[in-house]
């Protein structure tokens, strides 16, 4: 998936790699960002989960 990013966040991100790629770096950024928001929705109560017997889980398992 091509993404666009405002100039200079690319010289941004290479000053912080610390022996990364950028790509390692992207990844591992939007994968905490995705876990902190699945956080915060289970948090609030809003988020869906594969135990959720409101999504036709079976609660006793």
């Amino acid at each position: 998936m091509p993404a666009r990013f405002p100039a200079g966040t690319f010289e941004r991100i290479d000053g912080v790699l610390e022996g990364q790629t950028r790509t390692a770096f992207v990844q591992e950024a939007v994968e905490r960002e995705i876990k902190r928001r699945e956080r915060k929705l289970r948090l609030s109560g809003t988020a869906w989960h594969p135990d959720d017997e409101r999504n036709g889980a079976d609660p006793s398992n």
